[in-house]
């Protein structure tokens, strides 16, 4: 499962049910840097419970930043920390690094490996291994979708209006440009093939 090597979510995970998201809480005192902090240390920082909606604007620039930081460890820690979110700002910084041609490769990755997880929380191909640095430098050798995680977003805001369809249309783009690095476009031909599947089972 992928909880088993996503362990930084599970500090959140008993934070997640909804009637906890209820409950009023304290407006903390200093946010700012929060979320950084727990990337750049790997371990959640004290206050990121508190500043729960307060990081969402930070999750988005550590995304946009991901270009300059093309570590398999340092994306994956974006990674494990942000997907624990579902906010339309993360979901377009997403979107956006994934088509950016001229990032790294590692960092184009991130984006689709985050704007995938925006659709479900848990998202994430079998094919890639157990290993999380590993999916940065690892082709999709196959299309099987893992189940995605029971553990509901830690803060769910929703996804912009036709993100979808969006993401749809960018990885159909990406997986048939051939200046991509091959890890990109494997990935997001699973990425058409999945949402593809899902519109014919929904129609």
């Amino acid at each position: 499962m992928l909880r088993q090597i996503l362990p930084t979510v599970a500090v959140l995970a008993g934070f997640s049910a909804p009637a906890c998201a209820q409950l009023p809480r304290p407006i903390p005192q200093n946010c700012s840097g929060v979320f950084r902090a727990t990337v750049e240390s790997g371990r959640p920082h004290p206050r990121l419970v508190a500043c729960s909606d307060e990081v969402i604007p930070q999750i988005a620039g550590v995304v946009a930043e991901a270009p300059l930081h093309p570590q398999p460890l340092y994306l994956s820690r974006v990674f494990v920390n942000a997907s624990a979110y579902r906010d339309p700002a993360i979901a377009r910084a997403a979107l956006e690094l994934a088509q950016n041609r001229g990032a790294p490769a590692a960092s184009q990755l991130l984006g689709w490996f985050l704007a995938t997880s925006q659709l479900e929380r848990g998202l994430y191909l079998r094919s890639l291994g157990d290993s999380l640095e590993g999916w940065f430098t690892r082709d999709a050798s196959r299309c099987d979708w893992g189940d995605p995680t029971d553990v509901p977003f830690f803060r769910d805001h929703g996804l912009p209006d036709g993100f979808e369809g969006d993401l749809e249309r960018a990885a159909q783009a990406v997986s048939e440009d051939s200046t991509r690095p091959i890890q990109v476009r494997d990935y997001t031909r699973c990425v058409v093939k999945m949402l593809s599947d899902s519109s014919q089972d929904a129609g």
